[in-house]
């Protein structure tokens, strides 16, 4: 789990960077001297698959170490520890490290402080940046805490069954999530991040589902405990 942690960061830095040097993308600061044709062909499809998955495994793996986390922790230990390892980050980046990008994009004017009040109003709000994927995890922790309390006298009857999905389950859930995808962008496209929130709404469907996805994988697999230091959202 680590090894594939650790893969996916990779492939959110080579995303970013693609977007910053490569040919396809938006973002608060863009190289200049554009890539020839060859170098975007070959940027092209790391970017367009990374967009497209990479961010989904993300929460394909924090679903799945929820649960575990949760029955580990109990409710109120489980809510605290998300917000202060999600909640703390999102703002002092949100507060802090966002203004300073913005800063630094518009070719450090005069003194930090002084800009500051401009960075705010350029961001439009606190949940602006690239840390959305923090605020949107916090978000479905919070859901998960709450799901389990509403849920908290029924009966656990789950077993494990220790089989896999069939094919025409894996088949359907891929075409029930290219539908539902599908509808939703035709109103909010893949790069729409509405105001006063970044997440991209076109990958909500994917996102929403990768989640329960895990949990749902978590308690099919019969498991009772997380690796050490995981609890959904890495170490």
């Amino acid at each position: 789990m680590d090894n594939l942690h650790i893969l996916l960061i990779c492939g959110v830095l080579v995303v970013h960077l693609n977007t910053t040097y490569g040919w396809i993308g938006s973002w608060m600061y863009t190289d200049p001297a554009k890539p020839d044709m060859f170098t975007s062909s070959f940027l092209l499809p790391l970017n367009a698959i990374g967009m497209a998955c990479g961010m989904g495994l993300f929460f394909l793996l924090a679903g799945y170490f929820t649960p575990g986390s949760y029955d580990h922790k109990g409710r109120a230990a489980f809510v605290r520890d998300r917000f202060i390892r999600l909640g703390i980050p999102w703002l002092a980046y949100s507060l802090l490290i966002q203004p300073l990008v913005y800063y630094i994009a518009h070719g450090l004017p005069g003194s930090f402080w002084s800009f500051y009040p401009t960075a705010l109003h350029l961001m439009g709000s606190i949940a602006d940046g690239v840390i959305w994927f923090i605020e949107l995890l916090l978000f479905f922790s919070l859901l998960y805490a709450a799901w389990r309390w509403l849920t908290r006298h029924r009966t656990q009857t789950t077993t494990s069954t220790g089989t896999l999905p069939s094919n025409l389950a894996i088949f359907g859930f891929i075409c029930a999530l290219g539908l539902v995808t599908f509808v939703v962008r035709l109103w909010w496209t893949a790069d729409l991040h509405p105001k006063p929130f970044t997440v991209p709404v076109g990958y909500l469907p994917q996102y929403i589902s990768l989640y329960i996805l895990g949990i749902v994988a978590y308690h099919a697999t019969g498991s009772s405990s997380s690796p050490p230091g995981w609890d959904g959202i890495g170490r």
